[in-house]
């Protein structure tokens, strides 16, 4: 962890309850950053696909929920570090790097 982040666990959709869903892919592994709202993770339930989104800016830190293991709601399928100094730069931007 780096210097002033707090971890904040991802937890599963509260709609899934009864059904459940099966992770199907991460799309952002541990190690690597991300903005809030951005797509993490792909979830097949009953209604179909949908991704888990960020909940906020910063680094993933561990997947608690392997690909194909199923998900209940409310689960905790993740760990993020919070901070967007924890983005990497953005190799588009000229200032960046």
């Amino acid at each position: 962890m780096t210097e002033g982040g707090d971890l904040i666990p991802i937890i599963a959709p509260e709609h899934l309850r009864g059904d459940g869903a099966v992770l199907l892919e991460w799309f952002i592994e541990e190690g690597e950053s991300t903005r809030e709202g951005q797509p993490i993770a792909q979830l097949l339930g009953a209604g179909g696909c949908e991704d888990l989104l960020a909940p906020l800016t910063g680094l993933l830190v561990e997947h608690w929920v392997e690909e194909g293991a199923s998900v209940t709601a409310g689960q905790q399928v993740a760990t993020i570090e919070a901070g967007p100094d924890l983005l990497d730069p953005d190799p588009l931007r000229p200032d960046s790097g």
